[in-house]
C-alpha cells in the first residue's frame, strides 16, 4: 500500500500567516465557513432542535443576561482567548474571526 505525503503545518506567527499567499481565497473561505456556522447555529436555535455544548452555554447565558446570543458568543469567545495569555501564544486572524464573526452571523440570522 502506497503512503501519501500530507503537507506539514508550519508554526507561523500571525503576520507570517497573513503573508503566506493566496490571502483573498483563504479569507473568503474563512468567512464563508464562519458565516455558515453562525447561520447553522441560529437555525438550530430557531428550530428548537437542540444545540452543541458550547451553544448550550451561549443560549443559557443569553436567557439570564439582557444581551443577544450573538453578543454572548462574541464575549465568551474573547474570554476564552484571554486564557491564551499564560500560554504565550498569539491567536491568528482565523481564531479571532471565529470568536467574533460567528456571533455576528448568528445575530444577523436570528
Amino acid at each position: 500500500m502506497a503512503q501519501t505525503s500530507h503537507p506539514k503545518l508550519l508554526p507561523l506567527t500571525p503576520l507570517q500567516q497573513l503573508r503566506a499567499g493566496r490571502l483573498p481565497v483563504r479569507l473568503t473561505n474563512l468567512f464563508v465557513g464562519l458565516t455558515l456556522f453562525g447561520v447553522a447555529m441560529a437555525v438550530f436555535i430557531r428550530a428548537g432542535l437542540g444545540q452543541a455544548p458550547w451553544d448550550v452555554l451561549h443560549y443559557g447565558l443569553s436567557t439570564r443576561v439582557p444581551l443577544s446570543i450573538g453578543t454572548i458568543i462574541i464575549l465568551v469567545g474573547l474570554l476564552v482567548l484571554l486564557f491564551w495569555i499564560p500560554l504565550k501564544q498569539w491567536p491568528g486572524l482565523g481564531t479571532v474571526a471565529n470568536a467574533v464573526w460567528i456571533g455576528v452571523a448568528a445575530d444577523a440570522t436570528l
